[in-house]
Parts: C-alpha cells; sequence; structure tokens
C-alpha cells in the first residue's frame, strides 16, 4: 500500500513549496467552492501547481467543499470540467449535488465535511463511488480499525493542525451569529470568541473566557498505529497558514512518515519519488499553534482545550524569579535572545506579551513589562534565531539517478536510470578510449556526471565496466547528462500513473442512515435532494443556510465537553481541570457573548456536548 503525506497550499507558490519539502500530494482551493474562501487559486495557478508535482509523480486535490446553492450548479460544474482539463488528480466534495452531475473522469474524495463517523456511513459513501473518505478528526484507533473492517476505499485522517471544536459539516454556530455559513467556507471562527458561562438563575460561573478554543491536533508520534489502523493518507491542516508554517511543519512529518515506513519495507512504499533533505532541524513546536493535543485517538478522555487564550502563547521557558523597573530574572534553561517574543498572564489572568529589547548576564530587558509579576510563567512565542535559520535555510527534493557506462557495438554508451526504474540512453559520437589515469579520469567522470544543479535529480552512482575507465572530454559528459536527465523527465511524465480509480456508483443502494433527513444533512439544492431521494429517503428539511427561523436548533455539536475540562463530568475525572468550579450550579448551562445566550446540552451517553441556537 502506498502511504501519502498530504499538505495544505494556500496559493501557488506554497504549494510548490509543500511538493519540494516532501509532500506526496497537495490539495489547494480554486477561485469558489472550497471552504476557505479566502483563498482561492485560479485554474491556470492550479495547472501550474500539478504541472510540478507530477514531476515528482506527486498529486494535486482540489478542495470543492462547499454546499452549493441552486444558482451555483451550472457554475459549478463548469469548473469542474476546467479543473478535469488542468490535471487536477481528484475533487474533495461534501455536496452529494456534484454525484448528480455530468462529470468528467475525476476521482471524487469524500470530505470530512461528510460526517464519517460510523461504518455505515463510510460503506455507503463507498457504494457511491468515492475513491477516498476523509474522517472525522474525533475518531479513536478502534474506530478507524471498525470503519477499514467494513470498506476497502483509501482512508485519510488528519494528523496536524487546527482542530474544529465542532464535528465537520456539522457547524451552523457562524451562520447563526454572523450569517457566515462554515459550510460555505465562510466561517467567521466564533469558536475563538471569549464567553460567559452562566447558569439557569443568570449566575456567571467564567467570565470572558475561551471556552470552546481546542488546542492544535499533533498526532506526530502515532503514524505506525495509525497506518496499522489502515490509514493511507496523512493530512496537515492549514491552508489559512504561511509558508513558515509549510517549511517547517511539512518536513517534520516527511521524516517521521519515512521513519514509520522503513518499519514495513515489504507492505508500504511512498506514494511519489524524491529524498529530502534540509539545512535546519525542523520545530513545529516553533511556529504557530494552540499548544497540542492528540484528542481522542486513544479512545479516552484528556484536556483538551484552553480557555485562557485562543492564540499562540508559545513554549514555556521558566518562571519569573525577581522583577527589575524594565528587567527580569528567570529561573529556565533556555536562553532568550535579543528579537524574541515572549508571553505570559498577569494575576487576573489577562494574556501579555512583549519582545525582548536586551539580555545581559541574567537580566531579560523587555520592551513592557506591563502585567508582569513574581511567579509568572514565561512562554516563548517567537524564536528570532530559529525563524531566521528557517527563512534562510535550503530544502531540497531530489530524484536519485545512477549512470551506468558500457561499451556497446564499438561505441561508448551511458545509461541513466531512477529510483523509479525510469531510464534513459545515449550512445556518445566519440571513440572508446581509455583514461592514462584510472583515478582521475573517474574523478573526472564523478565529477561531470553529478552537477545536476537546477534540475530535480542528482547522482547517486557511477558504474564503471571491468574493463577501465574511459577517457570522454568534459563538455561531452556535460552534454550527455543534460540530455539523459531531460529524457529521464519526460519519461516521468509519460509514465505517470492516472489520477485514481473512477468507480461506478450503486444508484440502488440506500442510504443506511434513516428515512428522514434534517437540516444536518446539508441539504441546499435540487440535486442533491434528487441524491437522496434516489437512495430511498422520504422526507429532506432544507440546509439550515435557508431556514428563516433556527431558535432552538442544535448549531453545534462536540465531543469538547466544559463540565469535563472543569472537573465536573459525572462519567470521567479530569486530573488537570481547567477551572476548579463548585457543583453548585443549576442547569442548564448558557455561554454568553454580546447578549446573545446559546443554550448548553449535555449528552453524556454519547459523551457530547450541543450548542443551541439562543
Amino acid at each position: 500500500m502506498k502511504l501519502e503525506l498530504l499538505a495544505p497550499a494556500k496559493n501557488l507558490e506554497q504549494g510548490i513549496l509543500a511538493v519540494n519539502c516532501g509532500a506526496d500530494a497537495v490539495y489547494i482551493g480554486a477561485d469558489r467552492f472550497g471552504a476557505r474562501t479566502a483563498v482561492g487559486n485560479t485554474v491556470q495557478d492550479i495547472e501550474k501547481l500539478v504541472a510540478h508535482a507530477h514531476r515528482y509523480w506527486a498529486k494535486v486535490f482540489v478542495a470543492f467543499n462547499t454546499i452549493l446553492y441552486d444558482n451555483e450548479l451550472e457554475e459549478a460544474g463548469k469548473l469542474i470540467w476546467q479543473l478535469h482539463a488542468a490535471g487536477v488528480d481528484a475533487l474533495i466534495i461534501q455536496d452529494m449535488g456534484i454525484l448528480e452531475m455530468n462529470l468528467p473522469k475525476i476521482p471524487l474524495h469524500a470530505s470530512t465535511q461528510t460526517f464519517i463517523t460510523e461504518p455505515e456511513k463510510a460503506v455507503f459513501l463507498e457504494k457511491q463511488g468515492f475513491e477516498r473518505l476523509i474522517l472525522a478528526r474525533e475518531l479513536s484507533l478502534d474506530q478507524i480499525r471498525e470503519i477499514r473492517k467494513k470498506t476497502t476505499v483509501e482512508l485519510e485522517a488528519f494528523v496536524h493542525g487546527a482542530l474544529c471544536v465542532c464535528f465537520s459539516g456539522q457547524c451552523y454556530f457562524s451562520q447563526a451569529v454572523c450569517r457566515r455559513s462554515g459550510n460555505r467556507g465562510e466561517c467567521c471562527q466564533a469558536c475563538r470568541y471569549k464567553y460567559d458561562l452562566e447558569d439557569s438563575s443568570g449566575r456567571c460561573l467564567l467570565h470572558n473566557k475561551h471556552l470552546l478554543s481546542l488546542h492544535d491536533y499533533n498526532l506526530s508520534d502515532y503514524l505506525p498505529q495509525l497506518i496499522e489502523a489502515g490509514i493511507s493518507s496523512f493530512k496537515i491542516e492549514g491552508r489559512l497558514k504561511d509558508a513558515d508554517y509549510i517549511k517547517n511543519v511539512v518536513p517534520f512529518y516527511r521524516k517521521k512518515l519515512d521513519a514509520a515506513l522503513a518499519k514495513y519495507p515489504s507492505l508500504h512504499t511512498r506514494a511519489s519519488s524524491g529524498i529530502v533533505e534540509t539545512s535546519f532541524q525542523p520545530k513545529p513546536e516553533e511556529t504557530f499553534n494552540r499548544g497540542f493535543t492528540h484528542y481522542f485517538i486513544e479512545g479516552k478522555r484528556h484536556p483538551i482545550a484552553n480557555f485562557s487564550a485562543a492564540t499562540f502563547i508559545g513554549n514555556k521557558i521558566g518562571k519569573v524569579k525577581s522583577l527589575g523597573r524594565d528587567c527580569f530574572v528567570f529561573d529556565g534553561n533556555v536562553a532568550l535572545a535579543n528579537g524574541d517574543g515572549i508571553s505570559f498572564f498577569d494575576k487576573s489572568g489577562k494574556l501579555h506579551g512583549s519582545n525582548v529589547n536586551n539580555v545581559l548576564d541574567d537580566k531579560v530587558y523587555l520592551q513592557s513589562m506591563e502585567g508582569l509579576v513574581n511567579g509568572a510563567e514565561i512562554y516563548r512565542n517567537f524564536n528570532r534565531l530559529f525563524l531566521k535559520e528557517l527563512d534562510q535555510g535550503t530544502v531540497e527534493r531530489l530524484i536519485d539517478v545512477d549512470f551506468e557506462l558500457f561499451e556497446c557495438n564499438g561505441r561508448i554508451c551511458v545509461k541513466g536510470c531512477d529510483e523509479d526504474c525510469i531510464s534513459a540512453e545515449v550512445e556518445l559520437d566519440v571513440p572508446v578510449t581509455f583514461a592514462n589515469d584510472d583515478r582521475k579520469g573517474m574523478e573526472m567522470i564523478r565529477k561531470q556526471l553529478s552537477r545536476t544543479g537546477g534540475s530535480i535529480f542528482r547522482c547517486r552512482n557511477v558504474f564503471l565496466p571491468e574493463s577501465g575507465v574511459y577517457f570522454i572530454p568534459a563538455s561531452v559528459l556535460n552534454q550527455v547528462r543534460r540530455d539523459i536527465l531531460s529524457a529521464l523527465e519526460k519519461k516521468r511524465m509519460q509514465q505517470l500513473s492516472p489520477s485514481g480509480v473512477v468507480t461506478v456508483r450503486d444508484e440502488n443502494y440506500p442510504y443506511s442512515l434513516g428515512e428522514n433527513l434534517n437540516y444536518q444533512a446539508n441539504v441546499s439544492n435540487r440535486l442533491a435532494k434528487q441524491f437522496y431521494l434516489k437512495h430511498g429517503v422520504k422526507t429532506i428539511e432544507p440546509a439550515f443556510e435557508l431556514q428563516n427561523h433556527v431558535t432552538g436548533k442544535v448549531i453545534m455539536t462536540t465531543r469538547h465537553c466544559i463540565k469535563y475540562e472543569c472537573g465536573l463530568c459525572p462519567r470521567h475525572k479530569n486530573p488537570n481541570p481547567a477551572n476548579l468550579l463548585k457543583n453548585d450550579f443549576t442547569e442548564p448551562l448558557y455561554l454568553v457573548n454580546s447578549g446573545s445566550r446559546f443554550r448548553l446540552r449535555f449528552d453524556c451517553a454519547k459523551c457530547q456536548m450541543e450548542i443551541m441556537a439562543p
């Protein structure tokens, strides 16, 4: 089985960077219908990215995962054909109406927004011709194994990046408060807002806290377990992130996945070609993150949220030992440097930050001392030296080539064979002569054939016949090298594997999750309705975005539980509760922001929390 590292691309430049950093595939949005409207790209740019990725046999997937309205169906259909003509390898979709369109032969991936948490849903989507299923982030290894047992299609899982607190595709919070739909790519990230927590009497239990903001995902230590569970694509979140995130995180996971692959050489292979070399040591903890969690991958609860901040506070490096007028001394082992950025919380829990102006001996001089107190924990959120190293560092992805020199029909021939066994030969128009000095002759041949700079190749070995070392002018060797590498690249494109298998749909297979669909099925157009009716559904409620009266409807369903985080879960003990609330409140509880009160409902049997529209 081929194992794929899948990276995000905000734009063409970052897509090329992701490929060069070792991604086996990248996902990018077109100028419309992707779940990140802020980062759309032209078909022309996507075509350029495809051309670059395919040189390494890497793939490009287009996120086409918004729900569609009736007046958008024709335009969406035209864009799909344009993307197919541009050579994209798959579409990532949420809207089932797309399956009712006149589609080109392009593989389809079921977006995580299709809410795949059960084997029954996975089987249904496989029957509808999806080549790949992108699983919900909330699943445990055991749940992934159960889905793997019932399906044969590729399974993709997120392994790194920001976490949506709600089940993907089931969040209507942004639409409810801002009239901006997450399922339409316009999420206002209401989950990162500050809220008060009140009980039924209006008593404030927690004030001005980020009660819905989760840590970021990091499953870098779980890749072998995910492989064993049946995952073949390992996805990094981040189409809104900048280039330093790509340059740092993608090589880190490339090394991790290669190490995991080395444990199963007879079972798994890389999904694309080329070896990545960096001049720096990747450190994902040094680029933007909200602290890391492995969420529910082990199937048990643990703290997953940070009520105090919804931004990058940095890595804890020590505590304040003493304060001066414009400096402090701390007890950490990490050395701060001029230009670093630090953050800390004041006595009231408010987050502050400052730049480091100077460091003299053990004294750290800050641009601002506001809020800093003795005993405060210090976090570094801008590591100037590392980020300078990252910015100036090089990353290179090269395909190994072995050169062989031999005599054929009285002439010298040079053959180049790359790591995928693609080969090309050139017959030299020079007489067969041997070098007077074998050592110098060999050095010259190796030197000229190794000058592969500017290409996607690097010389791994040079093999010569036992009869001796040929004498070949340097100018001839240089031309031979260029001709062989050019021929290899052309042959690689000719032998590029087809972009997935387009399977036939079973239009008679019944929808397995009931005959009556509510707004959470996200049916927003006539073709999506037509799709579900074909599969035995009787009644269909319009999508949340099409409704005028939503009071009391569930706008978020999440496995994050405020009761658990506060140490008040009746089923699971939290060893490190975020806040020590007394259990003397009266339910229901409410989230309050700018006068809006959102009722909370706790489903302890499912270990879930629901938020209701006000």
